[in-house]
């Protein structure tokens, strides 16, 4: 079985601040694994756990840090 994972790095949402133009403020804010797609990854692991032969491919798209 082969399983493709497409996940995104997005800003920690406990650190998000706007300006006045409801405008998202980056500068300072880590980035991190889009929360639902790290569940799409665990649960990639888990088959994977129950079936050796399951090859996992994560996919991203973004800066290069991403």
């Amino acid at each position: 079985m082969k399983i493709v994972v497409c996940v995104k790095q997005v800003p920690d949402t406990s650190e998000i601040r706007w300006t006045e133009n409801n405008t998202m403020i980056r500068d300072g804010v880590e980035s991190i694994l889009n929360p639902f797609d790290e569940y799409a990854l665990e649960t990639a692991i888990r088959i994977k756990e129950a079936n050796p032969d399951t090859i996992i491919t994560v996919l991203t798209m973004g800066p290069p840090q991403a």
